[in-house]
Order: structure tokens, then C-alpha cells, then sequence
């Protein structure tokens, strides 16, 4: 999967990148492109949606049945759960997953290989 999004959004070459060192307009430029990858990528083997519909920093009940299974409690000094909380972040959820089967059963050095090395051979 990590091949798929490396050729698609060309994720690792932006995480291994120093974009320290880069400009800001250079910095966005590149996310644009790796988000637009990455999320044709999920987009192709994913149906995403949030978890809670409720608008970050608001008040929520908490369900209690899914406190740790999709609700993550934070700063709890208590063994009980609360009745209620500020939501932090919504969550995410895959409704759907749809990932390709291997054609074949790669060999471990294989497997290792995360992105290819390329190579342009146009005119040789």
C-alpha cells in the first residue's frame, strides 16, 4: 500500500524531503499535489466518514459503548466515563473498504521495496 501511495501522491519523497529548507509557496505547492494523490488513493479503496457529525469543539454526549473502540477519551483522571466532553476531533471511519488482491505472493526483498528507484530512458 505504501508503494501505491508513493506513485500516486508521491508520499515518501515528501516526508523524506527537508522542507525546512524550502519556501512556504514551494512547501504548498508539493501538499497540493501529494494531497490529491493521496486522496484519489483512498478515494479508490475507501469509503470514509466521520465518526461523530458533531462540530469540533463542541459539547458531546459520549457514548459510553464505544469508548475505546471509536471514541479515544483524553485527559481522564477517572476509571468511569463521563457523561459528556468537548469533541477534539471527529474521527474517522471506514465504511467500505475495497483493497486489491495480490496477483502474486511477493518475496521479501520484495516486499521491503517501498518506492522504485526511476528512471527516465526516453531517447536511449
Amino acid at each position: 500500500f505504501v508503494r501505491n501511495m508513493q506513485e500516486r501522491g508521491r508520499f515518501l519523497d515528501f516526508l523524506m524531503a527537508d522542507i525546512h529548507a524550502l519556501p512556504d509557496q514551494q512547501v504548498g505547492a508539493v501538499a497540493r499535489v501529494v494531497h490529491s494523490g493521496l486522496k484519489s488513493l483512498v478515494d479508490d479503496y475507501f469509503s470514509i466518514q466521520a465518526i461523530s457529525t458533531a462540530s469540533e469543539g463542541s459539547q458531546i454526549a459520549i457514548p459510553s459503548d464505544e469508548v475505546g473502540r471509536s471514541y479515544r477519551l483524553l485527559q481522564s483522571a477517572s476509571d468511569q466515563v463521563p457523561a459528556s466532553g468537548i469533541l477534539v476531533h471527529k474521527g474517522w471511519q471506514a465504511r467500505a473498504i475495497k483493497l486489491p488482491q495480490s496477483q502474486r505472493i511477493e518475496a521479501e526483498a520484495e516486499r521491503r521495496v517501498l518506492a522504485f528507484a526511476e528512471v527516465d530512458v526516453k531517447g536511449h
